[in-house]
């Protein structure tokens, strides 16, 4: 397929390939440049696709896998017009007709629940960091993170609890 693309994105996604700085080269490449309508447009063209896999590639390749939440935080900062529209959509989107987060809670208890309070916690998280952020929408926020990870709970993708072994006493080793 890489074969069939023109020029000028085989040399995009050489950049991205082997940008020292893809989280850059994204904000540079594919949401600077571009209006809120073409971004929302913009996922469904598969040459646009390769080179922002191949960005991501990148950025696992150099350790720095949390700067795709960066990526998708500052193209829906500009898609939905700033940070608060933004936190409103994220807060009151629906999956399957009901609220993400109560869609999430559901799921059976595996990796892929794991992952994804993982994933949308990280994006809050990096949401509470915008400065524009309205107190009211910062407190939403920080309402969805506990929920998702209520204190006390293991956080989701740790390790599993050590066990440790009990010492024989002197009294079972002298029996062997």
């Amino acid at each position: 397929m890489a074969n069939n693309v023109n020029p000028a994105i085989q040399q995009l996604i050489q950049i991205a390939r082997t940008t020292d700085d893809p989280l850059g080269f994204l904000i540079e490449h594919f949401v600077e440049p571009y209006s809120p309508i073409q971004l929302v447009t913009m996922d469904r063209r598969p040459a646009f696709n390769l080179i922002i896999t191949a960005a991501l590639d990148r950025m696992i390749e150099l350790g720095r896998r949390e700067e795709w939440m960066d990526y998708l935080l500052a193209k829906g900062i500009k898609i939905h017009g700033g940070i608060n529209q933004y936190v409103t959509h994220f807060l009151n989107q629906q999956r399957a007709g009901i609220n993400v987060f109560d869609y999430i809670l559901g799921l059976p208890q595996d990796e892929y629940k794991d992952l994804l309070i993982f994933s949308t916690t990280t994006e809050m998280r990096k949401m509470l960091l915008v400065h524009e952020l309205t107190a009211e929408n910062r407190a939403l926020i920080q309402a969805a993170i506990d929920r998702l990870n209520p204190p006390g709970a293991s956080p989701p993708g740790g390790e599993p609890r050590r066990r440790r072994r009990r010492r024989a006493t002197r009294r079972a080793s002298r029996r062997r």
